[in-house]
């Protein structure tokens, strides 16, 4: 009696697995590129945030008030986070270039920052006032 082999199968199998292991990784393949960093603004506790990669970078650090941010964009690796701060019983419209604060009220009345653009040096930001007879973006 003839005894049956897998002759054929392990052949098969070879075929497939061959290729694979001759063509597969290797050491020389690069590393998988990485897709665009993710940006988001917001409010941890009383301090203003942002996010890059879901790695928090804290704005402010108030020991009476809170402060928030609503909106970031990034220029030429500069980072841009607009936002409001509330010392003292006042809101105050601000941004943020690289972590340093801007004011952009005087402080006589209520405003906040929703929103900011860049332009190559011009930023823009949108916002509003904020108290009885303002009206408000």
């Amino acid at each position: 009696a003839r005894k049956k082999t897998s002759s054929g199968l392990i052949i098969v199998l070879t075929l497939f697995a061959l290729p694979l292991y001759l063509y597969g990784c290797s050491k020389d393949d690069p590393s998988p590129t990485q897709g665009p960093d993710v940006y988001i603004a917001g409010s941890e506790g009383n301090d203003a945030k942002y996010w890059k990669n879901g790695k928090s970078v804290r704005l402010t650090a108030l020991t009476d008030g809170y402060a928030e941010a609503s909106s970031v964009v990034v220029s030429g690796g500069d980072v841009y986070v607009a936002g409001s701060i509330n010392a003292q019983g006042m809101i105050t419209a601000v941004y943020w270039k690289n972590g340093d604060m801007v004011t952009l009220s005087n402080g006589t009345k209520g405003s906040y920052a929703s929103s900011i653009a860049v332009s190559g040096s011009d930023v823009y930001v949108a916002g509003g006032g904020i108290g009885p007879g303002i009206l408000s973006y």
